[in-house]
């Protein structure tokens, strides 16, 4: 999925914008760190920058995962836009969106 976003996202976001790609193994790694990830980068972030997390879909409860994602952002100062429920095409493809 890493390798996609790189060749996807130079073509979708606008000239000059620049991104990373941060990879994690597994959903609790994610959760464990992503408090951390978040106050670090609160101290130089602006309105202008976004911070797009993907979790795939398995058996857990999305609003769980929102909730606790929200908590994070809250504890970093980070406004948040999310979209917990993910939402699938007639051909079968998941719909994602950038803020």
């Amino acid at each position: 999925m890493e390798a996609n976003f790189h060749a996807l996202l130079p073509r979708m976001l606008p000239e000059g914008c620049s991104f990373e790609v941060f990879r994690y193994i597994g959903k609790p790694a994610l959760i464990q760190n992503i408090g951390d990830r978040l106050k670090g980068c609160s101290s130089w972030i602006s309105p202008q920058h976004r911070i797009v997390l993907i979790v795939d879909r398995d058996n857990d409860d999305c609003k769980d995962h929102k909730s606790t994602l929200g908590k994070y952002c809250k504890l970093a100062g980070i406004p948040m836009r999310l979209q917990a429920e993910p939402r699938r095409h007639s051909n079968g493809y998941f719909r994602a969106r950038l803020y």
